[in-house]
Formats: C-alpha cells, structure tokens, sequence
C-alpha cells in the first residue's frame, strides 16, 4: 500500500516549505545574518518533507470513494497552513522573535497563496496526466 505514496510530491514539499520560510523571513525582516537564515529555510523545508510525508501517507488510506483533487488538496492545503505556524515557531524560538497580529496575518496570507500556487501547478499535472492516459486508453481501443 505504502508503495502508492508519490515521492515527487513530497520532494515538492520540501520546496514549498523552505519558500515559505524564506518568504517569511525576507518579508517581517527576521534575520539578516545569512547564516540563520538558511538554517531556518532549511528548518522549514525539513518540516515540508515531514508535513509532505504525512499527507501522502493520509492521502494513500484513504477510502477509495474520498479519493479524489478536491480531498487530495483540502488536505494539502490544510497541512501547509500546519507548515506556516512551524516554521513561525522555529523562528520565534530560535531568534526569539516576537510577532505581531500584523506580521501573524502577512504569514498566514502569504503561505496560504504559496500553497494555492503549489496546489494549482500540482492540479495542472494532474489533469495533464489525466488527458495523456485517456489519450492512451483511445489508442488501445483503436488497435
């Protein structure tokens, strides 16, 4: 069962969560030693891979009649708001920074529409994928 887990997707996880950690940094001016920087960013997309981790593993049991994009990226989506509160935490506790209800919504918004990206370029491949298979199953038919 676990052999049905989509490593590119995870892999793409860790991207995702170490852009928003520099995002992050970069936009509340956090940090300018470079340094701490990356080794936030890299904090953060440790945390993606373990939140990418999680997704597949949740999306792979899921009853076949959930299986679907909608549910896929609720889930996706859901995890990467997850992601955005870690790796304020890592940064609150590693620098002891101190955010305000401002910056806390900046965050929020900003990982929320990197994840939307995310997801959008994810559901592009998927229905790319989608109109190469049927494309295939015509041509078999055909022969």
């Amino acid at each position: 069962m676990l052999s049905k887990i989509n490593k590119n997707s995870i892999i793409s996880s860790f991207w995702i969560g170490l852009a928003i950690s520099l995002v992050f940094q970069k936009l509340l001016n956090i940090s300018a030693n470079p340094a701490n920087l990356m080794t936030i960013a890299f904090i953060g997309g440790a945390i993606g891979i373990l939140i990418g981790t999680v997704t597949e593993v949740i999306t792979v049991f899921l009853p076949i009649s959930m299986a679907n994009p909608k549910m896929y990226f609720i889930i996706s989506g859901s995890i990467g708001v997850l992601i955005t509160f870690m790796v304020l935490s890592v940064t609150k506790l590693g620098l002891q920074y101190s955010f305000s209800p401002s910056e806390l919504r900046i965050a929020v918004v900003v990982s929320v529409g990197i994840i939307a990206v995310a997801n959008g370029f994810e559901y592009l491949n998927y229905k790319r994928t989608n109109i190469k298979l049927e494309a295939y199953k015509k041509q078999l038919e055909n022969q």
